[in-house]
């Protein structure tokens, strides 16, 4: 067709783009321009906001949990982020906060100095894996408190859901001895 142009962009390019640019693009692609956390790109095959905030699939958390086995603290941290929190309306994730007085009120670590070691710690396992030395996976800060992509919320809370079901095959015959 004449007149069509194809337009590819980077995911670093839309990551620098001024909101201006990035308005101009959603409507290119025809979409209502997002708030810049709404922005998803995908890079390397794995999908992150235009701020470079992870987004973890249920597979991506497991092998990070996984990773982060000599770290109970760390794993601890990733929990609290595990509830299902939806948006009444929608039915859609939604982000919540988590303080750094709720992390170490509800986790072993043992003063709130701790909390961010355990924070730096986990980014750092995350980075490693996906070999993407500039992402992160908390929005937030230690005054305000922390928070997760909320389908990564989902996606550790489907793995907190899977863990704690009983194995397959083995359904709880209420206390009655088969034998």
């Amino acid at each position: 067709m004449e007149g069509q142009v194809n337009l590819v962009i980077t995911t670093e390019q839309l990551r620098a783009a001024p909101a201006g640019v990035r308005q101009w693009f959603a409507q290119l692609a025809g979409i209502a321009p997002p708030a810049d956390s709404a922005w998803v790109v995908e890079h390397n095959g794995r999908r992150e906001t235009a701020e470079q905030v992870a987004i973890l699939d249920e597979a991506e958390a497991e092998t990070l949990v996984g990773l982060l086995a000599d770290d109970p603290a760390a794993i601890e941290i990733l929990a609290l982020f595990s509830d299902d929190c939806r948006d009444p309306a929608s039915g859609a994730p939604q982000a919540y906060s988590v303080s750094v007085t709720d992390m170490v009120d509800r986790t072993s670590i043992a003063s709130a100095a701790a909390v961010p070691q355990h924070i730096t710690r986990i980014e750092k396992v995350l980075r490693r894996a996906r070999g993407d030395h500039t992402l992160f996976l908390f929005e937030g800060h230690p005054r305000t408190g922390y928070c997760v992509h909320p389908e990564t919320q989902a996606a550790l809370h489907r793995l907190r859901e899977r863990a704690a079901a009983p194995p397959a095959g083995e359904a709880d015959d209420g206390g009655r001895d088969q034998g």
